[in-house]
């Protein structure tokens, strides 16, 4: 397991402040929303959930973060239980399996368990059981399911993992829960239920060790407790009761099957997926409450009922009152697009919503369909921060259904809606909003033909398929308007929201119907890539199409275009997604790998003067995969399964070509789908399938000017086991520290490695090595064109 250091920006724990972070420094919005697992423990709710681990506190329901707390580097979490020591155990989904196992009295994880330990790469675990001494997991191998085994080592006073049990009477398709009832283990499967004796621990890797109840067998068991001296499990959407696992009673059944059980008192507690069932002794009385996407249920000590679900918390109090419980967090963990305001703020859109993440608070515009409520909560105060903030525009997206692009064009939003459902408004479009005043939100659909759908095209007339949309130097925002019926496959809408098309015909046959991204050249002219289809109905040769429109939107007469293909050198015409950098070199991607081209002064008489072989060409990239360009000139590629590949300004393939992935760096996932930029802090913001994660970057770039510098810690305690970091210089920056009276104590350079990009570190030593006294000491930063500034830092010798 790799140790990155990290930080989670999120408001439900004391926050971490942006501007003090060190470059190399990994920091995630993760949502938390789909609860998992869930148990009641030492007074408190603890959750795993798809962004983390939560606890809630039942008396005053405030939600609070725990994976900074105690240092837990995985967020994507499957499983919470408590063992009988009073320790938790926490297991993670897929990908890696890893076994946290957390003191929530020292607030820290003791040990942790991974593929070093049992020596293979496992996918997940998915539940615990525990005796005394004896603990078993349920962990998943790709399509494999079963046990590991742990003994607690008294005199170590640590747990030591001992065997897989993986050979089953039956095939397993799917362990659903482990359980220790008395003296035997069950195992609840997708193909009936498991159980065996305690006492023959050692045999359980022999097959015959396990017994099959003959009367679940090739049915879903999901749990099993006792109630009454007689056990009570499910089989599908069927609640039996035993004795033996001869005879079977059956209880009550539900629409769904049966997801968790527990029992209190008198009363047996059924969750399934979308209700809360009360069965009572000894009148055999059902109930029902709630209506969610539930997944595990738990009961406190006073008898509440908390129900995890894939939106929160849902609480059934003993007076049978249903309070929904969430937590402030973002709506999804799957972004498709990304977007950085001018202030640093960010904004992540996808097809659940879209997400704006400002000053340590979150606020979430809900897409679901139909309902409709908007009561600006934007503007709601500090106080409403612990709870999820949102509006509800009611938006279905289907299977398919992404948000490509979100940008800004003065007050208002802009993103696209494609393959999606608006109540009361012909399906898909552009979606126009101020966040301030989202009761004025306005969706350009196939009303007035501001979009056109795809009827005759692969789809219908009012379904809409839009590409990535950009905005020009002039605020024109250009679309991509894919399967067009109309054969307008792509359009312009001006800063008076005025919309202009261009058609397959306009553009002499150069247009297809399969455009997905756009890009700007230095004289104005519009790049177009376009994917390659051989559908009978929108087919597609793909390359780039060019459009050169004279400064005259407005009157096509003048507008000439061009298309650029493999006869011009492009190693392929199915082109994912294009740039052009800082020096007007233009960048391609394709289905074969990333190319970098010159244009031609004496375009279109000759299109390229020079166009490099494609690089990167055993990536699988797709549709989806973009070229993201920062203001230092770097080149960031995303991919679908390989992270996302840097080629830097004075260039370099970072890393060795590798770039940033989940096992060398903070990446939370291979695959990323967006990358945005707030470059005056070098902040990089990667939307990842797991989650958003955020990396300080060494580029950092906010003008020719020195700025304040920012000194952290201080005052700067010393001896100490990190240094102190000077924040804000200009690239290629050399500093010096003087006495508050003039003598030279040391210098910092990027030559040695103290000075990384826009930040310098300073040990407490001067130039031979020896800690300076206590005292105010001066920082003076200058560049190789004479650029300079002073600050100073007071230093505490302990």
């Amino acid at each position: 397991m790799r140790a990155t250091k990290f930080f989670w920006l999120l408001p439900l724990i004391a926050s971490v402040c942006l501007s003090q972070v060190r470059i190399g420094d990994w920091q995630y919005y993760t949502s938390v929303l789909h609860i998992k697992d869930l148990i009641y423990f030492n007074n408190k709710i603890y959750c795993a959930t798809s962004g983390g681990l939560i606890s809630l506190d039942p008396e005053s329901q405030m939600f609070k973060r725990l994976n900074e707390m105690f240092e837990i580097h995985s967020y994507d979490l499957s499983s919470v239980e408590a063992d009988k020591q009073g320790i938790l155990w926490i297991g993670t989904d897929y990908p890696e399996a890893i076994i946290y196992i957390i003191s929530t009295a020292e607030n820290k994880v003791i040990q942790v368990f991974d593929e070093l330990t049992w020596g293979k790469n496992l996918s997940s675990i998915q539940g615990f059981a525990f005796t005394k001494d004896s603990a078993f997991a349920i962990y998943q191998e790709n399509v494999d399911w079963g046990l590991l085994f742990f003994k607690y080592n008294r005199i170590q006073k640590q747990w030591e993992y001992r065997e897989f049990y993986k050979n089953f009477p039956i095939d397993v398709y799917r362990i659903n829960r482990v359980k220790i009832l008395g003296n035997r283990i069950f195992l609840c499967t997708n193909n009936g239920l498991l159980y065996s004796t305690l006492s023959t621990i050692t045999n359980l890797l022999d097959r015959n060790s396990w017994k099959i109840v003959e009367y679940s067998q090739g049915t879903q068991v999901n749990d099993i407790i006792v109630h009454n001296g007689h056990y009570i499990l499910n089989m599908g959407n069927y609640v039996y009761q035993t004795s033996d696992f001869t005879n079977f009673q059956h209880l009550f059944h539900t629409k769904y099957p049966i997801l968790s059980l527990k029992d209190n008192s008198n009363l047996i507690f059924a969750l399934e997926a979308r209700r809360i069932f009360i069965y009572s002794y000894p009148d055999n009385r059902i109930e029902w409450f709630g209506y969610n996407d539930f997944t595990d249920l738990t009961i406190d000590s006073s008898g509440n009922v908390w129900a995890g679900s894939t939106a929160g918390i849902t609480l059934l109090n003993q007076d049978k009152e249903i309070v929904n419980l969430l937590p402030n967090t973002p709506v999804t963990n799957i972004y498709t697009s990304l977007f950085v305001d001018e202030n640093g703020n960010l904004v992540a859109a996808s097809s659940k919503g879209v997400s704006f993440f400002e000053n340590n608070r979150i606020y979430n515009i809900v897409f679901k369909l139909n309902k409709k409520e908007i009561k600006n909560r934007y503007n709601y105060p500090e106080e409403f921060n612990n709870s999820f903030l949102a509006d509800t525009i009611p938006v279905k997206f289907g299977s398919l259904g992404i948000i490509n692009t979100v940008l800004k064009r003065g007050n208002y939003f802009y993103s696209d809606l494609s393959h999606a459902g608006i109540l009361g408004i012909n399906k898909g479009g552009i979606l126009k909003f101020d966040v301030k005043n989202l009761e004025s939100y306005q969706v350009f659909d196939t009303t007035n033909g501001y979009v056109a759908g795809s009827e005759g095209k692969g789809g219908s007339r009012d379904y809409v398929v839009l590409g990535r949309m950009k905005m020009d130097s002039k605020g024109n925002i250009w679309f991509c308007n894919k399967y067009a019926q109309n054969d307008s496959t792509f359009g312009v809408i001006t800063p008076e929201d005025k919309f202009i098309h261009f058609s397959i015909g306009d553009s002499r046959g150069y247009l297809s119907y399969h455009p997905n991204d756009i890009a700007f050249d230095s004289t104005g002219r519009v790049w177009i890539a376009m994917m390659t289809s051989t559908s009978e109905a929108s087919p597609s040769y793909g390359g780039i199409a060019v459009l050169d429109y004279n400064k005259t939107l407005f009157d096509k007469s003048d507008d000439k275009w061009y298309w650029i293909n493999e006869g011009h050198g492009l190693a392929s015409n199915n082109v994912f997604s294009i740039a052009f950098d800082k020096n007007g070199e233009l960048w391609i991607l394709t289905s074969k790998g990333i190319q970098r081209a010159t244009i031609s002064s004496r375009f279109p008489e000759k299109i390229f003067s020079s166009l490099d072989s494609p690089v990167l060409t055993a990536i699988a990239f797709d549709g989806q995969c973009r070229i993201k360009i920062d203001a230092m000139n770097n080149k960031w590629i995303t991919t679908s399964s390989a992270g996302v590949k840097l080629y830097t300004y004075d260039g370099i393939w970072y890393n060795n070509v590798e770039g940033f992935t989940n096992s060398n760096s903070g990446l939370l996932s291979d695959r990323v789908l967006d990358i945005a930029f707030y470059e005056p802090e070098g902040f990089v913001y990667f939307a990842t399938s797991k989650g958003i994660c955020v990396l300080k970057s060494e580029f950092g770039f906010y003008g020719n000017k020195y700025r304040k510098l920012k000194i952290f810690p201080s005052p700067y305690k010393i001896p100490s086991d990190s240094h102190v970091v000077i924040d804000g210089l200009l690239q290629n920056s050399t500093v010096k520290i003087f006495t508050i009276d003039g003598l030279f104590v040391r210098k910092l350079s990027n030559l040695d490695g103290t000075v990384i990009g826009t930040q310098a570190y300073w040990d407490g030593k001067n130039y031979k090595g020896e800690y300076v006294t206590t005292g105010v000491y001066i920082i003076f930063a200058y560049t190789p064109e004479g650029k300079h500034t002073v600050a100073k830092i007071a230093v505490i010798n302990k």
